[in-house]
């Protein structure tokens, strides 16, 4: 794809691969960095690559609702998930950074910005200040 320099790229759709899950595009092989499609700019010519994970056989879960509070944060959130489903944080740009158990969720380390919390079929939007 031919990108100006300078510009700020949209996230394409999120790539499959039968018996994987994708983690996200990354800077880099050693997937450190996570390419940031809503703040990184493109100042040359670029590679992203893929993050992938084998895929485990998972139990459907089932959430009723999807409550997370406060909302917004600056930190801290937390969710009503008395099954302890897996919980996951994803970028507005497709990107996951974090999958917890947990009833609190700790953003405090992440960019300012909208973040989708989905906990089986249910999801949520959250304001990190």
């Amino acid at each position: 794809t031919n990108v100006d320099s300078g510009a700020i790229v949209g996230a394409p759709a999120p790539p499959t691969r039968e018996g994987y899950t994708f983690e996200g595009w990354y800077k880099e092989t050693t997937y450190t960095f996570a390419w940031d499609f809503a703040n990184d700019v493109v100042k040359s010519n670029t590679t992203l690559y893929a993050k992938w994970t084998k895929a485990t056989a998972v139990a459907t879960v089932s959430v009723a609702t999807l409550r997370v509070y406060p909302n917004p944060t600056t930190g801290l959130v937390y969710i009503d998930n008395p099954a302890g489903a897996e919980a996951e944080v994803y970028t507005l740009g497709g990107i996951l950074v974090l999958r917890s158990k947990a009833a609190v969720i700790d953003l405090s380390q992440h960019a300012t910005g909208t973040y989708i919390i989905k906990v089986g079929s249910k999801s949520a939007k959250v304001l990190k200040q």
